[in-house]
């Protein structure tokens, strides 16, 4: 019986290899142009980051969130404390940085092998695309236009899990598709939803959506294996978290504070700062410390008293003001949809027009948006056997009505979601040549709806004096106190006269003034204080 398996392994696996064989050979000429776009938008910006452009350095040097996976990452392989990074995001990529920077390397390195997962999605892309029966053409443009996506080469050249992320939903989503029960692709499937789980927790219905489907069809040993490999990563991360003095849980502590963001007096929809609650950030600690201090500072000190602390202030303003609640949700759907993209830390537009490295990154997020809506809509309606590869697309936007919308919150889900829509589009079009015109034209309408919250409710662009704060945080972070000080200026200098990002900005000014004995500037800075806080 054993050898009778084996036999059968072999033969699946020599199959399996002839067929990847005719996979390629017939889709030499869609792959080859996939991969050209990939390196030509992949490349520059990394020769330009290698080369140490000091501008290119300034756009992608860590911000102080992704700092913080450096920090975790390097003190983790020393034997230091974390300094608490279960009260941040994603603490599974730390982890995975971590034998990265024990071996030696440095974020280059890191770069490099996050730029190959971003040109691995759209083959990906590619292959989703013609799995859930979409013409080449259109798997095509759905791969390329993954590669042009400005945001998606950008956050590869960050400290940020994007870039991995948006490579383990698809080859989730190629899974679900193959739906193979053995024991190794059951185990297999589990420990990619783990990964996925262990870096964004509300991807943890990937998981459990291909676990529920392996017990419905009776498939109990592999249901065992697939659950086995879900709970892995997990695991790890509660010995992880054990180990740094936490609880023995795999997730963050930080649901209250980023439901605060989301919900509350100040919120945007954006995300930080919410002045009225003191959530500022400086260039010394991030949103999670700055957090942390302000709930020790009310007598919630340990991280689950901190997340308390924040949840009952959330859920009571949601409680208290569902006319505000309405207007944040319709904001941060105007945002999912929305024409431009938005993050707190970064501004794309005008980083691509100080750098030279991005300006071929030309795909505007309207077109993105245009061509997700259009095609999703039809998938949804004619493509009954693949449906559920629209579940990450859901869950992104979940996430973002439940929390803040942000670019990075919504990019993973991206890869897959060109996918299906090129598979939509595929559909739409070969609908509207038969009788099912009348419900293609529904589709039509109904992504033109979809079109109308970014309208409505368009996204904010960054303010000026809010875009050379985020530099000059970054500027101090990379020991150039000089450049940091003359930016923090034209930040004051940028923000209305006694706003939040315009006191900071001073007192970060005066702070390194003083610092390097600076008597005009300590003079000026002290007296514009004075004046500000009047």
């Amino acid at each position: 019986m054993r050898r009778c398996f084996v036999f059968r392994e072999k033969r699946i696996e020599k199959m399996e290899k002839r067929l990847s064989g005719a996979f390629i050979s017939s889709n030499i000429l869609w792959l080859s142009i996939i991969l050209t776009a990939g390196l030509v938008t992949r490349i520059p910006h990394l020769v330009s980051f290698i080369s140490s452009s000091s501008e290119t350095a300034l756009t992608y040097f860590p911000t102080l969130a992704a700092a913080r996976f450096e920090q975790c990452a390097r003190s983790l392989f020393s034997g230091a404390a974390t300094d608490n990074a279960f009260s941040y995001a994603s603490p599974l990529y730390i982890l995975l940085l971590a034998p990265l920077y024990a071996l030696g390397i440095s974020n280059t390195l890191v770069f490099i092998l996050q730029t190959a997962m971003g040109i691995t999605s759209a083959f990906f892309v590619y292959a989703i695309s013609l799995r859930s029966e979409a013409s080449k053409f259109l798997a095509c443009i759905g791969a390329v236009t993954w590669l042009f996506y400005a945001p998606a080469a950008f956050y590869e050249m960050t400290l940020l899990p994007l870039a991995l992320l948006s490579l383990l939903i698809p080859a989730w989503a190629l899974q679900e598709m193959n739906r193979k029960d053995s024991k190794t692709n059951s185990f297999a499937r589990g420990f990619v939803s783990g990964l996925i789980t262990g870096l964004r927790p509300p991807f943890i219905l990937l998981g459990l959506f291909s676990l529920i489907g392996s017990i419905k069809r009776k498939q109990y040993t592999s249901s065992a294996f697939m659950l086995s490999g879900l709970l892995l990563p997990l695991f790890i991360l509660c010995i992880y978290h054990s180990s740094q003095g936490g609880e023995f849980t795999p997730f963050a502590s930080s649901t209250g504070l980023n439901l605060v963001l989301g919900h509350s007096d100040g919120a945007s929809g954006y995300g930080p700062p919410i002045a009225e609650y003191d959530l500022i950030e400086n260039p010394a600690e991030d949103i999670h410390q700055v957090a942390a201090r302000v709930a020790a500072e009310n007598g919630a000190k340990t991280p689950s008293e901190a997340n308390t602390f924040w949840m009952q202030k959330a859920t009571s303003w949601i409680l208290s003001n569902p006319a505000g609640e309405f207007k944040l949700l319709g904001v941060k759907l105007g945002g999912f949809f929305g024409y431009r993209p938005y993050d707190t830390y970064f501004d794309l537009t005008r980083d691509i027009k100080n750098d030279k490295s991005l300006k071929h990154l030309l795909l505007p997020r309207y077109i993105l948006v245009a061509f997700i809506a259009a095609g999703v809509i039809p998938f949804l309606v004619f493509s009954r056997r693949n449906r559920i590869l629209a579940l990450p697309v859901l869950v992104a936007l979940a996430a973002s009505l439940g929390f803040v919308h942000s670019e990075r919150y919504w990019l993973p889900a991206v890869s897959v979601t060109l996918a299906i829509s090129s598979s939509g589009l595929s559909f739409l079009f070969q609908r509207l040549k038969t009788t099912d015109w009348k419900m293609a034209l529904a589709a039509i309408l109904t992504a033109i709806i979809l079109m109308v919250p970014g309208m409505i409710w368009p996204i904010p662009e960054v303010t000026e004096g809010s875009y050379l704060y985020s530099r000059a945080a970054k500027a101090y972070n990379m020991g150039n106190c000089i450049l940091a000080l003359t930016l923090f200026e034209q930040a004051a200098e940028a923000s209305p006269p006694g706003s939040s990002i315009s006191v900071h900005a001073r007192m970060e000014a005066l702070k390194i003034s003083l610092s390097y004995n600076l008597e005009d500037r300590i003079i000026l800075h002290t007296q514009a204080l004075q004046q500000e806080m009047e």
